[in-house]
């Protein structure tokens, strides 16, 4: 049998993981997000893009309930992650949070130790046994490739890392309560272009067990690494579909003028 194409109007249940029905969201009169209607695809990366103020950062902490956490916030609409709907008042946020784990802009370690940033979350949690607290701190570590170059330093400060290596902490820290989504806002924008590099290299390791959802302002990051694009303008999606489809073929004027860099 065919495989299904990847556009918003195919995607099934079984390919999908993320729907958004109607997501609309107000910060006091401002209205940030508009109807907002998307498919994201399982394992695989989804790049949300648009110029600067479009809503791509609102989209994305609307998928964990973090945008709930601003101030005058007001949210109408939908969202399903394997067909529950998040914003169900008797969804238990923090069971959601830790399915759909959040990596910042800016690399945010603790002020604690390497080793207990990776295993907050864990105890967070409620894991005691020393055991398996040490072999997943040491997973996690791996998958982000961080193990051989800290593991004679785990007590040492987090804050002690370079600029890189703190972020590829971060997202180990993510990894190790084991979500099914890893949400990243613009992951390299503040890293130099070597680090940038080692956490491109990461996310496309990471789709094989993870669906990764991405906001980058950065075009060409979207082309080496997104599979899925959804394109975002002044609140509205104006197309989303497979990435080659929206690189190769934009159907939008306002797509076209951006990937272009006509705007940014």
């Amino acid at each position: 049998m065919e495989k299904l194409s990847l556009h918003p109007s195919t995607l099934t249940w079984e390919e999908t993981i993320v729907k958004t029905e109607n997501l609309n969201v107000y910060y006091g009169n401002v209205h940030a997000l508009k109807n907002v209607n998307v498919k994201i695809p399982k394992n695989q990366v989804t790049a949300i893009m648009g110029p600067s103020g479009c809503g791509k950062t609102t989209l994305l902490k609307c998928f964990n309930r973090l945008i709930e956490l601003t101030n005058g916030v007001k949210i109408t609409g939908k969202i399903y992650i394997n067909g529950v709907n998040i914003y169900d008042k008797n969804l238990d946020v923090n069971s959601l949070r830790r399915k759909v784990g959040m990596v910042f802009q800016k690399p945010n370690p603790l002020p604690m130790s390497i080793y207990d940033n990776v295993a907050y979350g864990l105890k967070i949690y409620g894991l005691k046994d020393k055991k398996k607290l040490d072999m997943t701190v040491k997973q996690a570590l791996k998958t982000v490739g961080l193990w051989e170059e800290i593991k004679n330093r785990l007590k040492d400060s987090a804050l002690r890392l370079s600029g890189g290596q703190q972020q590829r902490l971060c997202i180990a820290r993510a990894l190790a309560v084991e979500p099914e989504i890893l949400l990243m806002d613009e992951p390299t924008s503040s890293l130099d272009p070597i680090s940038a590099k080692h956490i491109e290299n990461l996310i496309l390791t990471l789709k094989n067990n993870y669906t990764v959802i991405i906001v980058t302002h950065n075009v060409h990051q979207a082309l080496r690494i997104a599979e899925y694009v959804i394109f975002l303008y002044m609140g509205s999606v104006i197309e989303s579909g497979p990435a080659k489809e929206i690189f190769q073929k934009p159907k939008h004027p306002e797509t076209q003028a951006y990937l272009k860099g006509e705007f940014s």
